[in-house]
């Protein structure tokens, strides 16, 4: 039995269920490739119902993951990750590149998106960075934080948990914040680099560095040439509300 932690999160803006409980815990001495089954509950006696979810695999195989950019807590895309979860259940994780919700400070907003979403968190995790909604343009995104458990090992000048990396198998993510200041965050995301020995390196982050409609020419200068310096694989963002790809542009030059 793991014991939880407990946050209470408060939204004035709501009169008739301004408190929630926010429960975390920590698991560690957990296998590799094995499968594991969870309830949450009380010492009342409530229980959820069964859910589980698989570790990674020690074996340097393939996997796949699924990424999806500005959710909104649209009921549409909760019927879209349903449909996926049906196809793909072997995907290691899911990602979401910001703007989760449309408007970040309103919990009414993350009640929603997890509605539409269904069980699937409770089988898969879920990797996301924030957009400018979730912090509100600028008011801050703590209850973005205040809901996820993410890991803590982002720039040191950032909030805890809006920038962070992680390695899967043979690859390194990095999910970077650009609600926060971009060039505070350019040294951490060279340290990450220049240090992983991962064979596939992926950097997801809201605001797309090449687009149609706006110029983020400080993320092309800061975090680009970074990505060109090491060699990053793909980076996938959000924002613009269009699918847009590219061939592989090196030294602003595709």
């Amino acid at each position: 039995t793991a014991v939880a932690n407990m946050k209470i999160m408060e939204d004035r803006l709501l009169q008739n269920d301004r408190y929630v409980h926010r429960f975390a815990t920590h698991l560690d001495q957990l296998q590799p490739g094995t499968d594991y089954s969870y309830q949450v509950g009380s010492e009342q006696g409530l229980w959820s119902a069964t859910a589980s979810f698989q570790t990674e695999s020690a074996a340097d195989d393939s996997f796949s993951f699924i990424w999806f950019g500005d959710t909104h807590k649209s009921k549409l895309w909760g019927d879209l990750i349903q449909h996926s979860f049906q196809k793909f259940p072997d995907v290691a994780f899911y990602s979401i590149a910001g703007d989760l919700v449309s408007t970040g400070l309103n919990r009414d907003d993350w009640d929603q998106l997890i509605h539409v979403s269904g069980p699937i968190f409770q089988y898969k995790p879920l990797m996301p960075v924030p957009g400018n909604h979730d912090s509100q343009d600028g008011l801050g995104a703590w209850m973005y934080q205040e809901i996820f458990s993410l890991p803590e090992n982002g720039p040191e000048k950032v909030s805890p948990e809006l920038s962070y990396s992680f390695n899967y198998k043979n690859a390194l993510f990095l999910m970077i914040d650009v609600t926060s200041p971009i060039e505070l965050q350019s040294r951490w995301i060279e340290e990450q680099l220049s240090s992983s020995q991962a064979k596939w390196k992926f950097a997801i982050f809201h605001f797309p560095p090449y687009n149609y409609e706006e110029d983020y020419s400080e993320i092309r200068k800061e975090w680009c040439t970074l990505f060109d310096t090491y060699h990053v694989d793909m980076v996938m963002s959000g924002h613009t509300h269009y699918y847009m790809r590219s061939k592989p542009i090196f030294n602003e030059q595709v």
